[in-house]
């Protein structure tokens, strides 16, 4: 038997991007993918030997998120909401749709405004 579950809507206005933020996001739009791929390079080298391998293995894995940071630079950034029925605050993603709130298990749909 499944629950309906009416949802709420609240209504958060995203953060005004700083001009910092525009500056060091072109440098690191070069620099990053390009230690990214010496870290790959690295780890391909020491992973031909077997000793190897296994301090390869956090290079690949460090890699990835560093040539992929720079080019998601909203995906990134988290907002405090308050649940409308219990004031649980909860953290959620920038453009996420809806949550769930975790006390109270209602879901909460949410309205993005853009900054003034």
């Amino acid at each position: 038997m499944s629950q309906a579950y009416e949802y709420v809507t609240i209504e958060v206005t995203k953060k005004k991007p700083k001009k910092i933020h525009w500056l060091w996001r072109i440098p690191a739009m070069i620099y990053m993918p390009l230690v990214a791929l010496f870290l790959i390079l690295t780890g391909l080298i020491m992973s031909l030997t077997i000793i190897g391998f296994f301090f390869a293995l956090p290079l690949f894995t460090i890699a990835i998120p560093i040539a992929v940071y720079p080019f998601a630079p909203g995906k990134f950034k988290t907002y405090k909401v308050t649940c409308p029925n219990c004031e649980k605050k909860t953290i959620v993603y920038q453009d996420r749709e809806d949550y769930k709130c975790p006390r109270c298990r209602i879901p909460v749909a949410i309205k993005w405004q853009n900054y003034k």
